[in-house]
């Protein structure tokens, strides 16, 4: 992030601009790390999680996986840990 903060500064003298800028690239570093999928499947019965890049558009990722979307409920998140209590 370092050297992210000289280039702005380098490049962008405002730094209200420099500031956004910052924060919307931080934010979409974060976006490509890896995401959880996590599918409540009705037709079997069970519950899928996948890891994916947040690239992948996740109804694609999720059919592709042979899930229906018309039988499932989803949600995209960041932890991968399983609450059982």
């Amino acid at each position: 992030m370092e050297e992210i903060d000289n280039m702005l500064d380098q490049w962008i003298h405002n730094s209200i601009i420099r500031a956004k800028l910052r924060e919307l690239i931080t934010k979409e570093i974060n976006n490509m790390k890896k995401k959880c999928i996590t599918v409540l499947d009705y037709e079997t019965g069970r519950v899928y999680q996948y890891k994916v890049t947040i690239n992948k558009h996740a109804e694609e990722y999720i059919t592709f996986k042979g899930h229906k979307l018309s039988n499932i409920e989803w949600m995209e998140h960041n932890d991968s840990r399983l609450i059982t209590n």
